[in-house]
Formats: C-alpha cells, sequence, structure tokens
C-alpha cells in the first residue's frame, strides 16, 4: 500500500527575538515611513498647541494615537498574515501594502479634518502617498488610491461646508469668526476640489511615466551587459577556437588529400568502396566548413566595400541552396521592392544570407515556406531585409540567446551554433543591425537594416 501524501504545512515566518513575526521587503519599509510620519504628526501637534492654532487638540492626539497603534498591529501582524504557502504569496503581500496606503488615507483625512480641513497646508501631502502607490502597485492601482484619496476629502470638506459635520478651523492669528469663510464658497469648492483632483491625477500619471522610463533603461543596460558579456566570451573563445582550427585543419587537409588520392586510384572504381570515400569526404568537409567558420569569426580581416544590388544578391543565394529546396519541398517566396545600390561585402554578406536561408529551411520542415521581404526605409536611409519562416517558432528564452557563439537548436551534428554569431559580426561590420523576433502568427522573423551610405 502507498502511504497517503501529507498536506504541507504552511512555512512559518522568521521571528524576531521578541516572539513577533519579522517583516522584509516593501511592508517593512512602508511600516518605516509610517513610524516617521506618526512622529511627525505628533511634533506638529504639539507646536499647534503650543501656539494655540487648533480648536479641538484631544480628538487630533488620539488619531495620532491611533496611527501608532495601527503601525504596531502591522508591524507584529502583517508577517502572519503574509506568511504561508508560496501560493499566492505575491498577491497577499500585495493586498497586504495597499490595505496599508487605504488605512493611512483614511486616517489622514481624520488628520485633516481635527486640524483645519480645506485651510490645513498639510493637505498636500496626500501627494507622498500617491507617490508610494504608484511606485508599489500598477497604474491602474494607483489611480484607485488618488479616486479614494479625492472621496475622502472631497466628501470631508463638502460635509463642513454644508454644516453636515463640524468644521475645526485654524486660529493662525485672525478673527475666529471670519476665518474660512470664502471656502465655504460652492464656486471656491468646485475650483479648489477640481484643482486637488487634477493635482493627485498628474503626480500619478508623472510618477508612473518616469517608473516606466527607469525600467525601460535598466531593460536597455542590462542588454548592453548582455551583448558585453556576449562579446568578451566571444573574444575569449575566438582565441582558443583559432588555435584549434590551425592545429585540427593542417592533418584534415592531409585525410583530404588521402582520400581523394583512394578515389583516384583502383580501388575507387569499386562501388561500396566509392560510397565509403564519398561519406568520409562528407564528413570531412563538414569539418572543414566548422573550422573555416571559426577562423572567419576570430579573423579581422577588413571588409570590402562596393556597391552592391542587394535584390540579386538575395537571387544568387536563393540560387545557391535550390537543391536542398528541391529536397525538402520548402517553398522560397520573395517580395523585394526597388532598392537603390547599397555598400557591401558581397562575399561575406552572400555568406550570412545563405546561412540565413538556410536556418529558415531547417526550420520550416517539409512543406513549409520561407519569404524574404527588402524596403527602402527613407527615413532612417537604410535597406531593410527580412526574412521569415513557418516553422515553429521558439521560446523567448532561446530568442535570447540566438546570436551566442556555439548556441543552437538544431540536433546534434547539424549544426555548430557559430552561423548566427558570425552574421551579426559581419552586419554590424557593414554599420547595420540584425535582430530576431516571434511574430504573432508564429513565424520566426530576421530583420537586417543596412545604411545607405558607408558608415565609419
Amino acid at each position: 500500500m502507498t502511504e497517503a501524501p501529507r498536506k504541507q504545512k504552511p512555512s512559518r515566518p522568521a521571528y524576531e527575538a521578541d516572539g513577533f513575526p519579522r517583516l522584509q521587503g516593501r511592508n517593512a519599509w512602508l511600516i518605516q515611513l509610517r513610524w516617521v510620519a506618526v512622529a511627525g504628526v505628533a511634533v506638529a501637534t504639539a507646536f499647534a498647541i503650543g501656539f494655540g492654532w487648533i480648536l479641538a487638540p484631544g480628538p487630533l492626539m488620539l488619531v495620532a494615537l491611533m496611527m501608532a497603534v495601527i503601525n504596531l498591529a502591522y508591524q507584529h501582524g502583517l508577517g502572519s498574515f503574509v506568511a504561508g504557502s508560496e501560493e499566492g504569496l505575491a498577491r497577499r503581500k500585495d493586498t497586504a501594502l495597499a490595505l496599508q496606503i487605504s488605512v493611512d488615507l483614511c486616517l489622514f483625512t481624520m488628520t485633516l479634518h481635527w486640524s483645519g480641513g480645506v485651510e490645513n497646508p498639510f493637505a498636500f501631502f496626500y501627494v507622498f502617498h500617491m507617490v508610494l502607490g504608484t511606485m508599489l502597485f500598477p497604474r491602474r492601482v494607483a489611480l484607485l488610491f488618488g479616486l479614494l484619496a479625492f472621496v475622502l476629502f472631497g466628501t470631508t470638506v463638502v460635509a463642513e461646508a454644508a454644516g453636515w459635520i463640524p468644521h475645526f478651523s485654524l486660529l493662525l492669528g485672525h478673527d475666529s469668526g471670519t476665518v474660512g469663510e470664502l471656502w465655504r464658497s460652492p464656486l471656491y469648492l468646485v475650483g479648489y476640489l477640481f484643482a486637488f483632483g487634477l493635482t493627485l491625477l498628474g503626480v500619478i500619471l508623472f510618477v508612473s511615466s518616469v517608473d516606466r522610463q527607469r525600467y525601460r533603461a535598466e531593460k536597455d543596460l542590462r542588454e548592453q551587459q548582455r551583448i558585453l558579456l556576449s562579446r568578451e566570451r566571444l573574444v575569449r573563445i575566438g582565441e582558443l577556437s583559432a588555435g584549434v582550427a590551425h592545429t585540427v585543419r593542417n592533418p584534415l587537409h592531409g585525410v583530404l588529400n588521402c582520400v581523394d588520392f583512394l578515389r583516384r586510384s583502383a580501388l575507387g572504381d569499386n562501388a561500396e568502396t566509392k560510397e565509403v570515400l564519398d561519406l568520409m569526404e562528407e564528413g570531412l568537409q563538414r569539418i572543414e566548413n566548422v573550422t573555416k567558420r571559426l577562423l572567419t569569426l576570430t579573423r579581422d580581416r577588413e571588409i570590402t566595400l562596393r556597391p552592391t544590388q542587394l535584390n540579386e544578391l538575395i537571387q544568387e543565394s536563393i540560387a545557391y541552396i535550390d537543391p536542398r529546396l528541391n529536397r525538402t519541398q520548402v517553398t522560397v517566396r520573395t517580395q523585394l521592392s526597388p532598392l537603390p545600390t547599397i555598400p557591401l561585402d558581397s562575399e561575406r554578406f552572400g555568406e550570412i544570407l545563405i546561412n540565413l536561408l538556410d536556418n529558415a529551411v531547417h526550420a520550416c520542415r517539409d512543406g513549409g515556406a520561407v519569404t524574404i521581404c527588402t524596403h527602402h526605409d527613407r527615413t532612417n536611409h537604410r535597406v531593410v531585409l527580412e526574412v521569415r519562416d513557418s516553422g515553429e517558432g521558439l521560446p523567448e528564452t532561446e530568442m535570447e540567446r540566438l546570436f551566442d557563439p556555439f548556441f543552437t537548436t538544431k540536433s546534434v551534428g547539424e549544426g555548430s551554433g557559430l552561423g548566427l554569431a558570425m552574421a551579426q559580426r559581419v552586419v554590424e561590420e557593414h554599420g547595420g543591425t540584425i535582430d530576431a523576433t516571434t511574430a504573432p502568427n508564429g513565424e520566426t522573423v530576421f530583420t537586417l537594416r543596412l545604411p545607405v551610405r558607408p558608415t565609419a
């Protein structure tokens, strides 16, 4: 009999020395900020009482005490709320954060009500809640916090103006009978609340846009670091592979000469021997091609630019792989727009075109289609070449590594993983760019952008 699986107990939170659960990350940071806010409210209230600026110091001190008690409850209770299984952990953390900010808005509104309401200049502190909400949550959630703040404060101000709840004026050296009469005007209230709501909205939109720009900058930085690591890896691999390639090619050529000698001798007349020699030569030529690509990848040979018609070079490359197209039943479609003559090293660029087409044919399997498109981007003075295949596409993790040396999605013995790395290097030497994406219909698209004029 097999033993029934035991239910896993939810993981317990880490505990401090005083026996209370320990909080980490954003919740702990928010609690620390709140202690600063509690201290600020207490100090401001003490000053206001000392100078006689407020009518009801008792309720205001009570609100400050409530803030401290609630923060203690957060500090020693949210750990248990957040703790548990990994499933839904992120949602529980976000819920705890949203709860804290929502309660803070309510407490801050109560503080303003007991200390002048619309007359209190500290009403702009709602901005800090909007900044926190935008930093910690998506924009739509931050907008909900803004709506909550507008409803809480707007309802309080309107209720005080209508006399539904008492208004506690600030006594800042003015006649208590005339202070604040202007804000009771309906027109003033409309303008004030409009400006208040617009400020909250503007802060949320501004902070979210800055946060998005920061995210993009970090993403670009990570991409640049990945490229730099790839380049450094390519240099190290190049130093090693260049030596290996030179060491391998000398005996390799000797073996190829031996195969050629056997083929021309009397042994080559035998059909079975000839077939074996053909297989040997094919395998040796494959090794020769790999070593040649390694040397091409590591050799600093300058490119020779000549005026070239890219569309004609594409047609020549298609003709070169035509025998394989016949074997695999893959169709090549062309959508070639008229292009200007551009500076290219036709020999080296032709090699990468053949490699791209060969990869696309391999991805299509039998009966698929490869589409080659070109057009002239006059705005950016570039020629754009796209190679699409009707294959199954690649996962995002593999797409990010496509141009890394020795990375290949082909089976063992079918690819060396050097073709795309070499293609990227050649395209960049021409002053262009190459990237790979997956289209919505699952096609893999390689896009090459080449300058119309020579670049330094």
